[in-house]
């Protein structure tokens, strides 16, 4: 093991080139290289990116110690942190609430703080859902959260402002005491000026792959592999996680006629991905690829507000379309089942086969969805019952 960092990597000669000088021969590579964070601003100080365990923990002593936060994206970090702040201030509440006033007294006054969370769309999560998804989860969010909907930061400003700090002596009296602290002036594209402690960029990331040649590089600047995780432009390379772009691996799978379904697997950069990726390509180094690890459908469940949150095949409804541009749009469609405070069901179907599904909930329906999505069954005929909770979907299979 070599406490080191490659800044260069030299395919052709099957070598890397280390920031002390060495260079290492090999017969295969793989790079797990994750990605960086895209950051707003100029790197001032007080602008944060969460990638590894040094920003998380500058993230959390900065949380605990703000007032105000903005939180800048609209990606699944920005909706996992929104989730584990309302859950914290739910619980915080709770807490106050069922404490007794010398109790609150004697364990000192917490701070109360202002959340903005700043989204270029008109809805929230956006990766994963649509807005009619969205707005299953807003309830849970708007009591807590300012969303700033349609607009983007144009500017970031550090702005010095004085601050008064609640002290207790020792006769347990709170007194003032005046001192200044660096904050960021924040203008949106609406014209809005917002100040706040700390600004939270979750902008999307970028790969490491700075020290690759630009051959092997697909179109969102990652390493292109393929269904083994080998690269496409050098045999002797692997790489996995984040730093990998998988992308041409699912263009190359199409949805296409009911004859060929092909994949109902895309790239999307979450732990689950890049931890199979990384078996599979740990395995074909070594020969030993293993055959159950097929691209056959994106899985990927969660939980967000306390909502578990499961994402099968193509669950957008763009999905099928954005993969093979042969598709009709009106082979496409999309079935929605609604009970507010209950369950949220999101069905697309491709020529009648279900394609894809968002379950938001407990619906039980994550293995009836699954086997539905890799069976290609038509169920055309069910139309609107699909979703029913009254239709019983194993009377149809048997």
């Amino acid at each position: 093991i070599w406490n080191d960092e490659m800044i260069r990597l030299l395919p052709e000669t099957s070598e890397i080139e280390l920031k002390s000088g060495r260079r290492v021969h090999f017969q295969q590579c793989c790079l797990a290289m994750g990605a960086a964070p895209v950051l707003i601003g100029n790197g001032q100080r007080n602008i944060i990116g969460l990638r590894d365990d040094v920003s998380v923990d500058h993230f959390q002593s900065a949380w605990e110690a703000s007032s105000s936060i903005m939180v800048v994206g609209n990606g699944g970090i920005a909706l996992e942190l929104m989730s584990a702040w309302v859950m914290e201030l739910k619980a915080a509440e709770k807490e106050s609430s069922s404490s007794s006033s010398s109790s609150q007294t004697q364990g000192g006054r917490r701070k109360k703080k202002c959340i903005y969370w700043v989204i270029r769309e008109n809805h929230i999560g956006n990766t994963f859902f649509d807005p009619s998804a969205a707005a299953f989860l807003i309830p849970e969010l708007e009591s807590y959260v300012k969303i700033r909907r349609s607009c983007h930061v144009v500017e970031l400003k550090e702005k010095e402002k004085e601050k008064d700090e609640e002290k207790k002596d020792n006769e347990g009296t709170f007194t003032k005491k005046a001192g200044n602290r660096m904050m960021m002036e924040v203008t949106l594209s609406d014209g809005e000026v917002l100040l706040v402690d700390y600004v939270v960029s979750a902008t999307g990331v970028h790969p490491r792959t700075f020290s690759c040649p630009t051959a092997m590089l697909g179109p969102t600047g990652g390493i292109e592999v393929d269904a083994m995780g080998r690269s496409r432009s050098f045999s002797c390379i692997f790489a996995a996680g984040d730093c990998a772009d998988a992308n041409a691996l699912a263009r190359c799978m199409p949805l296409g006629g009911s004859g060929n379904r092909g994949s109902l697997w895309f790239p999307l950069r979450t732990w689950g991905q890049g931890k199979t990726m990384g078996e599979q390509c740990a395995r074909c180094m070594l020969d030993t690829p293993d055959e159950a690890l097929t691209y056959s459908i994106f899985a990927h469940v969660t939980e967000f507000f306390e909502w578990k949150v499961v994402l099968l095949g193509l669950f957008d409804g763009r999905q099928p379309l954005h993969w093979d541009e042969t598709i009709a749009p009106w082979s496409v469609r999309v079935l929605v089942s609604i009970v507010d405070g209950e369950y949220y069901v999101r069905v697309t179907l491709h020529e009648g086969r279900v394609v894809g599904a968002v379950l938001i909930g407990e619906t039980d329906l994550e293995d009836t969805m699954e086997n539905l999505i890799l069976s290609g069954l038509d169920v055309s005929a069910l139309g609107d019952d699909l979703l029913n909770p009254d239709f019983d979907l194993s009377d149809y299979f048997d």
